[in-house]
């Protein structure tokens, strides 16, 4: 075998990604690269790829063939805290977040939200807490130095205490930010459609020396060859409720071309360019991975009219509005599919509650049931509540014994009134 990059013959087989482990990949082979050129690639060129997708892989707990995704940022958009996305789909704290409340003359409460965790992270924001009021301190005649180093010692102490106070109630919304492509990402999908081209069709030509040149130089003029499609217009057919990669293959004889089109998580399109001079007859072939589920299918891909020009017609320099609205609609699509998956992660506290006592009252199979979580969903469409801090703890739970009896008498009724 030769290895298609550096073209040295080579016996040991690589397990070469063809789409990358960190983007979640399945797609490899094995008679692609020699074991050096596999290392220089993923190192230079598929290393871009790490972490642009995060928020998507964490959020839906996508798993990859080796190793974790690192955790994604995302905020809180009541409150602006920032929490951060693990790679099991759970979240917590990304820094700590602390509240001083004044209790009387010389007392005053410090309130402290972390991950278990971030011990050292807790003391530095504690002290700079203390030190921002430092001047309201003094005026009480306390020393802020002092105050520092008594709080610090105290968290040492009683951490593991501190650390097993878990809150269970959740943020209801929280944002995130993609950072989608760039010359990195670009040069990391052109190596993906080449050699998805080359293990599936090895025989037939294409621009091998220049698209190697611009992989090994990671030149500038990638963008001659991938082209961040830009146009509001689909490429792929996207199934409603899942995340897919999709790669597309067409060979066309009367534009003596060879493109790839592919959409990653199925938010980011490109059309890479393989060949300016195919004389061949018409192909096409595709390879579809759904990353919810980890099967695979045969993607539909949508034909474009006009090959010609294909980096002025869709460049997202020329056309950028376009590709904005391209991607609102797809991420829009992904964030709705998320809350349809994991529907209690968009309820207010009041609604996590009520749903823990009915869990309480009838179990937790029955609080599960699709009954049950349809009529918390409405119990949130007729608006976000929030118990006021004068509310007691008596009434905050008498409200939500309420709330959940009026639930479960509801469905009591309506099973009665269908016999």
């Amino acid at each position: 075998m030769k290895c298609v990059f550096c073209g040295q013959e080579f016996d040991k087989l690589s397990d070469e990604h063809i789409i990358p482990n960190c983007i979640c990949g399945r797609l490899k082979s094995k008679k692609l690269l020699c074991t050096t050129c596999n290392t220089e690639l993923g190192n230079n060129i598929d290393l871009a790829f790490d972490g642009v997708y995060n928020d998507i892989i964490n959020k839906f707990a996508i798993k990859r063939e080796r190793g974790e995704s690192n955790p994604s940022i995302a905020v809180e958009e009541k409150t602006g805290k920032v929490y951060q996305y693990l790679h099991d789909g759970s979240y917590e704290f990304a820094k700590p977040h602390i509240e001083v409340e004044d209790k009387d003359e010389n007392t005053f409460l410090l309130k402290i939200e972390a991950n278990p965790n971030s011990k050292k992270d807790v003391k530095i924001a504690v002290a700079r807490q203390i030190y921002e009021s430092r001047e309201e301190l003094k005026k009480k005649g306390i020393d802020y130095k002092s105050k520092i180093k008594e709080i610090q010692k105290k968290i040492d102490e009683n951490w593991d205490k501190i650390a097993k106070n878990k809150v269970e109630d959740k943020p209801a919304v929280l944002k995130s930010e993609l950072a989608l492509g760039g010359k990195g990402v670009a040069l990391a999908v052109l190596k993906m459609a080449f050699l998805f081209f080359k293990d599936v069709k090895p025989d037939i030509a294409i621009d091998d020396e220049d698209i190697i040149s611009i992989l090994r130089e990671q030149s500038d003029d990638v963008w001659n060859r991938c082209i961040f499609y830009s146009n509001e217009k689909d490429i792929f057919e996207i199934v409603p409720d899942d995340i897919s990669h999709y790669l597309f293959v067409r060979g066309s004889q009367k534009y003596r071309k060879i493109v790839v089109y592919i959409q990653l998580f199925s938010i980011s399109p490109f059309i890479c360019i393989l060949s300016n001079d195919y004389q061949g007859e018409d192909f096409d072939f595709g390879y579809g991975f759904n990353l919810l589920d980890q099967s695979t299918f045969t993607p539909r891909c949508y034909e474009i009219d006009d090959l010609e020009d294909l980096s002025i017609k869709y460049s997202y320099k020329l056309h950028h509005e376009e590709l904005h609205k391209f991607t609102e609609k797809h991420l829009s699509r992904i964030c709705e599919l998320y809350y349809k998956l994991n529907p209690s992660k968009k309820w207010d506290e009041i609604q996590l509650k009520v749903r823990r006592e009915i869990e309480n009252i009838a179990g937790e199979e029955f609080a599960n049931s699709p009954r049950i979580q349809s009529c918390i969903e409405i119990l949130g469409k007729v608006g976000h509540y929030h118990f006021t801090e004068e509310a007691t703890q008596e009434q905050q739970d008498e409200i939500i014994r309420n709330l959940a009896y009026i639930i479960l008498q509801q469905i009591i009724n309506d099973f009665w009134a269908n016999q």
